[in-house]
């Protein structure tokens, strides 16, 4: 590569490369912790992920801008007129199948959430009967029974 404006290009992807291993790290314990149904830790690794995913969409846009500013719209618009490395191909490879990855994982996570909302409102169901909006939900008791209604407390009169 001969144009000035890509000279920064290797240092770039290796900023992006980083940033999506730590997405994919961010979503493999996301994916850890919703398996384990540990989820009182589920805010605060949702809040890393996101930390991860804008330092990734920063240095994304960081590599754009310099490849624009250089005259290209693409990585593959660049691998067409210069002769890459070895090395930066390999960079690449490994970021695209990073973001491949991290979309896989985050689908993945994506139908672990929608399976743990149905179990719950499978429970709900269990637990409350049928929703009604004119009816309040049965109480129940610590024994799991259903509560006894305030009549039945008093006895008969």
């Amino acid at each position: 590569m001969e144009d000035a404006g890509l000279n920064r290009l290797p240092a770039l992807l290796r900023e992006e490369l980083r940033h999506s291993e730590t997405l994919l790290a961010c979503l493999q314990a996301e994916q850890a912790l919703l398996t384990g149904m540990q989820l009182e830790d589920l805010p605060e690794q949702a809040a890393r992920k996101q930390q991860a995913l804008d330092d990734l969409q920063q240095a994304t846009t960081r590599r754009l801008a310099a490849l624009e500013a250089a005259g290209f719209d693409t990585l593959e618009a660049v691998e067409k007129r210069f002769r890459m490395p070895k090395a930066l191909q390999a960079q690449i490879r490994q970021l695209r199948h990073n973001i491949e990855q991290a979309q896989a994982l985050n689908n993945q996570n994506g139908l672990l959430i929608q399976r743990g909302m149905a179990v719950n409102q499978q429970l709900l169901y269990i637990l409350g009967g049928q929703p009604d909006d004119r009816q309040a939900p049965p109480h129940y008791a610590p024994a799991s029974q259903p509560a006894p209604s305030s009549s039945s407390l008093l006895g008969e009169a």
